[in-house]
């Protein structure tokens, strides 16, 4: 599911409500035997040769955009200058601030208390505490078989990063509690494919449920370019293959409503099903709207923030649509714009080119 506002829950309180305490604490002590879901204890190859421990910030601030729909075309365009330039041409476009993540390495995940799981196609592992498959179920079938940009979802794997570890804080001497926030992702390298799936934040947690702390190391940008690295170590692909992105079952309601504005500016009435998907080229506002909602932009940024390792990206067009679970009668074409986001799944694809 990707929210913004993360309506789920790790365990009872603390997680996702698949997950109860007992069953992450069997997960957490048997976790290295487990043949299917894997949880990697030793880092592979660190993504660059950069040194830097993970101790610094995003120190330069990044322009502030209004919240209303123009601010969201503002900030779409300015993602969009920076997404499709290098590292230097990109700080320039940002008054001089770099735009790099400092997180490039594996190393880091380690300090700032990620622990690191993997469960492969065709995720038959049910015991307790383990993983499970994609939370978009079929959810994305019609899109995966898009003649244009095929996804074999038999080479796909969920890559999940789980803030469960005690680590030391950025001015602590002692090890502090985790957030438990996490971020459950899906990738098919073979297809350059990743879908954004669940996703619930350690800031996001940790101000719902007043418990825990949030790491230096928390934007779903970065954890999400470290689920990708890894899932192409795994499978022996190259990270810069990567070609699609997918938001799958959006139910945040500012995204939706940038979403309902853009379909709206196309004459559109209501949510349209994958045959008659809504596609934006990004020289065009609408594609700039939902570019800077909260949804484009963990795409975007993903793509700004790690270009050494991914290459210079840029997002070419952005499909909409939705998939109905309970089809009826009404529902030809599409869904309305207040149907109950449970049922009627809303759904994004960004496809991505070299620049």
């Amino acid at each position: 599911m990707s929210t913004s506002s993360n309506n789920g829950s790790f365990f009872g309180l603390l997680g996702p409500p698949r997950l109860s305490l007992m069953c992450l604490l069997l997960q957490v002590l048997v976790i290295s035997t487990l043949p299917t879901t894997t949880a990697t204890t030793t880092p592979p190859p660190p993504v660059s040769l950069d040194a830097d421990d993970g101790l610094t910030r995003r120190a330069e601030p990044y322009p502030e955009f209004p919240s209303h729909y123009q601010g969201r075309v503002e900030k779409g365009r300015y993602l969009l200058d920076l997404m499709s330039v290098d590292n230097a041409g990109a700080a320039q476009r940002n008054g001089g601030a770099s735009v790099v993540s400092p997180f490039q390495n594996f190393k880091d995940l380690t300090r700032w208390g990620w622990s690191r799981h993997i469960l492969r196609y065709p995720y038959t592992d049910s015991r307790p505490g383990s993983l499970q498959a994609p939370f978009y179920e079929d959810f994305l079938d019609d899109a995966f078989q898009d003649p244009d940009h095929p996804v074999l979802k038999r080479q796909m794997l969920v890559v999940a990063y789980w803030h469960d570890q005690w680590f030391f804080g950025k001015d602590s001497l002692e090890k502090v509690m985790p957030s438990f926030g996490h971020y459950d992702n899906v990738a098919a390298p073979i297809s350059g494919a990743f879908v954004f799936d669940q996703n619930w934040s350690p800031r996001y947690q940790q101000k719902k449920y007043k418990k825990g702390n949030v790491p230096e190391l928390d934007h779903l940008s970065d954890i999400a370019f470290f689920e990708w690295v890894e899932a192409c170590q795994d499978r022996g692909f190259n990270p810069k293959e990567l070609k699609l992105m997918f938001r799958s079952h959006i139910t945040y309601v500012p995204t939706l409503k940038v979403l309902q504005k853009a379909l709206r500016d196309k004459g559109l009435k209501k949510y349209p099903f994958w045959k008659k998907r809504a596609v934006f080229k990004t020289d065009t506002p609408e594609a700039a709207a939902i570019l800077g909602s909260t949804h484009g932009a963990g795409a975007a940024w993903m793509l700004i923030q790690h270009k050494d390792a991914l290459g210079v990206k840029k997002i070419t067009d952005i499909a909409v649509w939705a998939y109905k679970k309970k089809p009826s009668l009404f529902s030809r074409g599409g869904c309305s714009f207040d149907e109950d986001p449970d049922d009627c799944i809303v759904n994004i694809r960004f496809i991505v080119e070299d620049a």
